[in-house]
């Protein structure tokens, strides 16, 4: 029963960080270049930062690897995943 608990606290913190990703996502779907932007950088530290490119994303596709994709290409996979979870 242990483990069970466990493993669902693993898949409800996942899911939770996909939740806060797409959320973060769509806040900055539309924004220009250059749009100022506080990026978290861990424990309620933030630094001032300009979006680049408003049109890609790099998203994890696992085993440490990253891709290049767009706003919705990255919702999509987002969205995938949450529902796997």
């Amino acid at each position: 029963m242990e483990a069970l608990r466990s493993r669902l606290s693993l898949v409800e913190g996942a899911l939770t960080e996909l939740q806060i990703a797409n959320s973060s996502l769509q806040g900055l779907k539309g924004k220009d270049k250059s749009s100022s932007l506080l990026m978290p950088v861990g424990g309620g530290t933030h630094i001032k930062a300009k979006l680049d490119d408003p049109a890609k994303v790099i998203i994890g596709i696992g085993a440490g690897v990253a891709t290049e994709k767009t706003f919705d290409q990255a919702q999509e996979s987002i969205g995938r995943q949450m529902t796997e979870l």
